[in-house]
């Protein structure tokens, strides 16, 4: 295996957009032979490539780059060979950090072809200069692209992709024309929205219809967009679709540039811009929907926040339901055709991020029922079986510390293995900037980046100590539990007070057909002690909750360590 390792070669190769246009020279093509015949030529008998077609070289977000920079870590290959080091970055840190502590780090020889860089003959003096050179015409790259694209917005052009349901003017690259298929999409959904329909009800009626929403849409037709490129079903519109569809002024036929801008050089994650720095062409291209009817539309879902707002404000549970498959807060939520009917389910499926698989809905006074008889039912079983429930609960708190305890103590001991790396890191730089082997500037970075990291580890110990402390302290909780359960021997109501004195969290569960009915898994956590599985006996039966959800839809409470019991 080893000697394997020592005959392979990584030969990295990258072209971003801009060097295409520079000419043949930089081609991945060229790149590949040269990298070949300098492998062949120092004795590397095996070569793995890794191509990045098109990505900058400021950004190291690349999948052939992070692809090698993976198979390093796991001993594939001895050296990396590069056209020349602008084909590693154009980031002056990074690519030092790279070439001066990654690569050294796991024994690996660097080659840069052009520029006669050997690693194996030396640190060379000049790699910190052209990185830095190289950084410099990223920069002036990006400060011409800029420019140009300032140009091209004054000037009113679109400089952003079409939005849903136009597309880009053939004849004219500048110009956008309605695309008539999607076009009719977004007619139907302001139509909705003008006869007062929600952003729900116009979601479940295009993903019934079984009309393909834009990410397919554009994927079917070969149309590059950014973002995710699959959603769960290339049928299933969310309301963030239905919304943004509803709120896009480019319908009525304006340009509006300077919508987003990066953050900055080094990082290209996009923000919105305010709205007074934003500008707006007006009647550039053909609209979809006319001025009027976008300003009534605007005008009704103005309407209907401040209807929601009226209606919903805070349930009791908010705050408190939590996904079982994301973990994330379940929504509170009314019905628009019933604003009697609550209900909580969970907004990342409905985003159509793909986080969750399913709604995980659940109807508020089915809730209320079930945590209100589960309540009485601990309270009931606590005061005629107090010793029994006492050590129930230290045991089930004992087996829970001993499960974590082995996960919790591999966990440290690799960050302190990681901390002992780190100061091994720093001495070696503050050895090679006194000897002059690295700028100043550069070591008080590399030193300031690693401090950084081990104030991190710092951190993530003391949070594992605290988990330990944590389960000590649920132990030595568990009379303050009994306490509570002795102040409420008679619960006959739920209240948002009494909720929070009980309730840590309440787990939902998507609820799963049987015999012509839904059962709902409902997993209620309690302060200090977590979940309390008591035994279903004649004594402490389990509560008995049925509700009638949907017509002719029976919900029933159906918890899952019943069945285990």
């Amino acid at each position: 295996m080893k000697a394997s390792r020592k005959q392979t070669a990584a030969l990295y190769m990258r072209l971003s957009r801009d060097d295409e246009q520079r000419g043949e020279s930089t081609s991945i093509t060229n790149q590949r032979r040269l990298l070949q015949e300098t492998a062949a030529k120092h004795g590397y008998t095996k070569t793995i490539e890794y191509v990045d077609n098109g990505y900058s070289g400021t950004n190291f977000n690349r999948p052939g780059f992070e692809k090698m920079e993976q198979d390093i870590v796991e001993g594939k290959v001895s050296c990396v060979i590069v056209k020349d080091e602008s084909r590693l970055g154009r980031h002056q840190i990074q690519v030092s950090t790279y070439i001066g502590i990654f690569f050294p780090k796991h024994d690996i020889r660097f080659l840069s072809v052009t520029e006669g860089t050997d690693s194996d003959k030396g640190e060379s003096e000049y790699v910190g200069m052209r990185s830095f050179i190289n950084e410099l015409y990223a920069r002036d790259a990006s400060k011409k692209v800029k420019a140009a694209y300032r140009a091209k917005s004054l000037a009113g052009e679109p400089i952003s992709r079409p939005p849903y349901g136009y597309k880009i003017d053939p004849d004219n690259k500048k110009h956008w024309v309605i695309d008539e298929e999607a076009a009719s999409v977004v007619r139907r959904i302001f139509a909705l929205a003008l006869e007062g329909k929600g952003v729900d009800h116009t979601a479940n009626v295009l993903s019934n219809e079984m009309i393909l929403n834009p990410t397919h849409y554009w994927n079917e037709r070969g149309i590059g967009r950014g973002g995710i490129k699959f959603t769960r079903s290339p049928y299933a519109w969310n309301n963030s679709t239905v919304a943004g569809i509803l709120t896009k002024q480019e319908y009525c036929g304006d340009v509006i540039n300077f919508k987003t801008q990066a953050i900055s050089f080094y990082c290209k994650t996009r923000r919105e811009t305010p709205k007074e720095k934003q500008m707006v062409f007006y009647d550039v291209h053909e609209p979809i929907i006319s001025r009027e009817d976008f300003e009534r539309v605007q005008e009704k879902r103005k309407e209907n926040t401040r209807v929601k707002k009226s209606v919903t404000g805070k349930n009791m549970f908010s705050g408190l339901v939590k996904c079982a498959t994301c973990d994330n807060n379940l929504h509170f939520h009314f019905s628009q055709s019933n604003n009697e009917i609550t209900y909580f389910n969970c907004s990342h499926y409905n985003s159509g991020r793909r986080v969750c698989t399913a709604t995980h809905y659940v109807r508020v006074d089915l809730l209320e029922k079930v945590v209100l008889g589960d309540i009485r039912r601990l309270v009931k079983y606590g005061i005629a079986n107090e010793q029994e429930l006492v050590d129930m609960l230290t045991d089930q708190i004992s087996t829970a510390r001993d499960l974590k305890s082995a996960e919790r103590n591999k966990r440290i001991e690799t960050l302190k293995r990681r901390d002992g790396e780190l100061d091994a890191l720093i001495s070696r730089i503050y050895e090679d900037s006194a000897l002059g082997r690295i700028p100043t500037e550069r070591s008080y970075k590399l030193m300031a980046d690693y401090e950084s990291e081990q104030q991190g580890i710092v951190a993530q110990l003391e949070a594992l100590e605290a988990e330990a402390q944590a389960f000590a302290d649920k132990v030595a909780s568990i009379d303050d539990f009994m306490g509570l359960i002795k102040q409420q021997a008679k619960v006959t109501r739920l209240s948002k007070a009494l909720v929070n004195r009980f309730v840590e969290k309440i787990v939902v569960h998507h609820a799963q057909p049987s015999e012509g009915k839904r059962l709902q898994d409902i997993e209620i956590h309690y302060n200090y002690v977590g979940t309390v599985p008591l035994p279903d006996t004649p004594a402490s039966p389990l509560p008995k909750v049925s509700l009638n959800t949907r017509q002719g839809v029976v919900t029933e409470y159906a918890p899952a360590y019943a069945e285990a019991s």
